[in-house]
């Protein structure tokens, strides 16, 4: 039964596998990919991998009594380290190499950035891209080549969004990293939150229970509060109710100060507006990426009210939506497209004759805005 079976595997995984991943996989991915593909009656996720993994060193034996093995199994970077499955040893000592680039890229994050943030996706691509590639493996997607990076490292996990960031990642760290998957819903429950930032780091320490998750998210910057009896049942609420969508009259020209006494009991839009200002501080000093929203009329106020607060800083307003309509604009001008017609067409809409002829010159002028973005 054990030939039989292996003899029907063997010509698909991870053969199969091997040539969708760039030739090369480690034990770990090569399990994973056979229960995708075939499937367990197990439950457990522990002993699901476990059974993969046997099944996987039955096909890997049988594939080496063949004349001419399709692939060969290659030793980790270590002695504890998980195998390779490569199709070359060039694949495989390519892949090594890509796992020690990734946690140079760790080791370094780790010692400039003060786990205030991570390499983003695009630097971790281009410490991977600069590893030599012989001339025998094909080039990598930038999804593979991160993945694969990945898990032949010692250190390095890579995120949902494509970030490398350190094994076992301090809980705190990664609430604070991820806090915009925390904004948008009106309540969480604690496990809603643990499969939010987990979702996003799922190498990342485990998040501990209640009460001590509480002060985490606290010491990270959330306003998010624990409420036994909330309006929509026990979970995370949001402190604040005057900078979302529903900020009614409430603008930055009249908000409450945030230097009040602080043996004065604040009330809750003073809570509220203290708390924004020290995250706006805290981005200031660490770096970081913040939304405000409000409602168009409130717009402008917003913006001088921002100017004033930052006016020490090297705060610099940026209009996306005239750098948008200026690179159109130019575009247009250098492929002698009338502007009357782009005109025309935005008014009509999707669906249009003409629609798709401004999503064209839309994603020539896309170059145009990026770099006037980042200067």
């Amino acid at each position: 039964m054990r030939l039989r079976y292996t003899s029907g595997l063997k010509h698909k995984n991870p053969a199969r596998g091997l040539n969708a991943s760039g030739g090369v996989l480690s034990v770990a991915e090569s399990a994973t990919s056979l229960l995708a593909s075939r499937g367990s009656i197990e439950q457990d996720d522990d002993t699901r991998l476990r059974l993969a993994a046997a099944v996987l060193r039955a096909v890997i034996e049988a594939e080496t009594d063949l004349a001419e093995p399709r692939y060969q199994i290659f030793p980790g970077a270590t002695k504890s380290s998980a195998p390779l499955i490569a199709i070359t040893v060039d694949h495989a000592d390519y892949a090594l190499r890509l796992g020690q680039a990734a946690d140079a890229v760790i080791e370094s994050d780790d010692a400039t950035a003060n786990g205030a943030s991570l390499p983003t996706p695009q630097q971790a691509i281009d410490a991977l891209e600069a590893v030599d590639r012989p001339p025998t493996v094909a080039p990598l997607s930038a999804q593979r080549l991160l993945k694969l990076a990945a898990s032949c490292s010692q250190h390095a996990a890579v995120s949902s969004r494509l970030e490398l960031y350190p094994l076992g990642m301090a809980a705190q760290r990664a609430i604070r990293i991820a806090m915009g998957s925390l904004i948008g819903p009106r309540v969480l429950t604690e496990a809603q939150v643990r499969e939010r930032i987990l979702g996003r780091y799922p190498d990342a320490e485990d998040l501990p229970a209640r009460p001590t998750l509480d002060s985490m998210l606290i010491e990270a910057g959330s306003d998010l509060i624990w409420h036994k009896d909330g309006e929509d049942g026990s979970g995370y609420y949001p402190s604040h109710k005057g900078f979302g969508p529903s900020a009614g009259t409430t603008t930055f020209l009249h908000r409450p100060g945030t230097a009040a006494d602080d043996k004065k009991e604040l009330t809750e839009e003073e809570a509220a507006a203290r708390q924004f200002d020290e995250k706006l501080t805290h981005a200031l000093k660490a770096g970081g990426f913040l939304v405000l929203t409000t409602s168009p009329r409130l717009a402008r106020h917003a913006e001088a009210a921002l100017q004033r607060r930052l006016a020490s800083s090297d705060f610099l307003p940026v209009s996306l939506d005239h750098l948008i309509l200026q690179s159109l604009k130019e575009e247009a001008v250098q492929r002698k497209v009338d502007w009357s017609k782009v005109i025309e067409a935005d008014v009509a809409g999707p669906g249009s004759r003409d629609w798709t002829n401004v999503i064209r010159l839309a994603s020539f002028a896309k170059g145009a805005n990026q770099c006037q973005a980042h200067r």
